[in-house]
């Protein structure tokens, strides 16, 4: 789990300094990641916890699919959710 969290956070690090179309792919491919390691984690969450999870991944799938996506409204949520799945891990 945590070689997949620090993928994450470098798919993050990496939109910052991309263009806007690779800000585009590194979204989506970061949307894609989130949503396979909360569907791994999903039994670990508790309710509260699994709201926030549909929340966010509602959120991020809806700021990626933007035509001019605000990559700050992106990482604030991505990274919630990242925050989810490192407590759940342990």
């Amino acid at each position: 789990m945590d070689q997949r969290i620090a993928l994450l956070e470098d798919l993050l690090g990496a939109a910052r300094n991309a263009t806007r179309a690779g800000q585009s792919h590194l979204m989506t491919k970061t949307v894609a990641l989130l949503r396979q390691e909360a569907l791994r984690a999903q039994e670990r969450f508790s309710s509260a916890m699994r709201a926030l999870v549909d929340s966010s991944l509602r959120a991020l799938t809806k700021e990626a699919s933007r035509v001019a996506p605000d990559l700050a409204e992106f990482e604030r949520h991505a990274r919630a959710l990242i925050d989810a799945l490192r407590v759940a891990s342990r």
